[in-house]
């Protein structure tokens, strides 16, 4: 069995959290007191702050991700805000309970 090695690129910053193998935090991006599972791959200019991804996800770029649990096999959009709006995250059909916010595995972004 081959694992990868996790990845952090360029001006990257990652501060209080932990890295599984896979995961992949582009150039730019900004992960903080966060899980970042495996086969996670965080793309520019993302932000990933008090989070927890459980695996084979995309963030897209300028995606802003706070205060979520976002399960296996999500592909967040470019631009795309989770946490930060509860009403936006709860009309998405996301459990929001308190200040967090729960994406279900394989949810599929509407267009």
């Amino acid at each position: 069995e081959v694992t990868e090695p996790s990845r952090v690129a360029g001006r990257a910053i990652c501060l209080d959290c932990i890295l599984a193998n896979g995961a992949w935090v582009h150039d730019d991006a900004t992960v903080k007191s966060s899980v970042i599972s495996y086969q996670v791959e965080i793309e520019q200019r993302a932000e990933v702050i008090d989070s927890i991804l459980m695996g084979y996800n995309v963030i897209g770029k300028n995606a802003i991700i706070r205060d979520s649990i976002i399960d296996r096999r999500v592909k967040v959009p470019p631009n795309t805000l989770i946490g930060v709006n509860k009403e936006e995250d709860r009309a998405r059909g996301f459990t929001v309970d308190g200040k967090i916010t729960v994406v279900p595995r394989g949810y599929q972004f509407k267009n």
